[in-house]
């Protein structure tokens, strides 16, 4: 509560937080996993492989429950299994690139006009940096189907990521990026960004609007299953 005075009148006013408990959306991830079992079905219908889910602590298994996997094995362990140790330290190593160029990229709310581009020492790469970025877009992207790389509904910081890896994989050897100045990288780099930024926009009002038009609502594609969990 605080106290708010105003021409000699004195207001208390309330503040009030919700009593809600904040907690990770795990039926959006199963939403795309869901997408990227399609997919892998759709590419190779007779493969007759059992698909086995090992979950980390922390994360139920209710919501893939439906999603046909042979056997789910919840609250594992990661010191214990080799696969969530992988993913762990692949988490890491994309989040720590997520959150920078997150930082890097942001625009400054008192000069909204400015133009912002990564600065010139993401591209500043040695061989070994070279190399770890590419392998990364190799384990992430170059999957072969379209569903192993997704963004949530609100957050696009998963995009500068996928343009920074995507950028950098476009050039065959370090040798031959290394003709290319930092500050030349910036401005091609800017430029493909926001021609993917572009069509994901494109994309996603496509998508809506046909949702739109054989349900009615997003909120009825939503329930349908059809449209991802906003």
């Amino acid at each position: 509560m605080k106290k708010v005075r105003k021409r000699g009148i004195e207001y208390r006013v309330h503040s009030i937080e919700p009593n809600l408990q904040a907690a990770f959306g795990w039926h959006k991830v199963s939403y795309w996993v869901s997408l990227w079992l399609l997919e892998k079905y759709d590419v190779n219908p007779n493969e007759d492989e059992e698909r086995i889910l090992i979950l980390d602590q922390g994360i139920h298994a209710e919501p893939f429950a439906t999603l046909g996997f042979a056997n789910i094995r919840a609250e594992q362990e990661s010191e214990n299994t080799i696969g969530l140790r992988v993913a762990d330290a692949l988490a890491v190593i994309a989040g720590n690139y997520i959150s920078k160029l997150t930082d890097d990229s942001r625009y400054d709310p008192t000069a909204p006009d400015k133009r912002v581009q990564l600065p010139a020492a993401w591209f500043n790469l040695d061989e070994k940096q070279f190399r770890l970025v590419q392998s990364m877009c190799q384990y992430f992207l170059k999957t072969g189907v379209k569903y192993g790389y997704l963004y949530d509904t609100f957050f696009d910081e998963a995009l500068i990521f996928q343009s920074y890896m995507s950028y950098i994989q476009d050039y065959g050897n370090h040798r031959y990026y290394s003709r290319v100045t930092p500050e030349k990288h910036v401005a091609i780099h800017d430029s493909q960004l926001l021609t993917l930024m572009r069509n994901r926009s494109f994309l996603a009002s496509e998508c809506e609007e046909n949702a739109i038009e054989k349900y009615g609502s997003l909120r009825e594609a939503i329930k349908n299953g059809t449209y991802g969990p906003l």
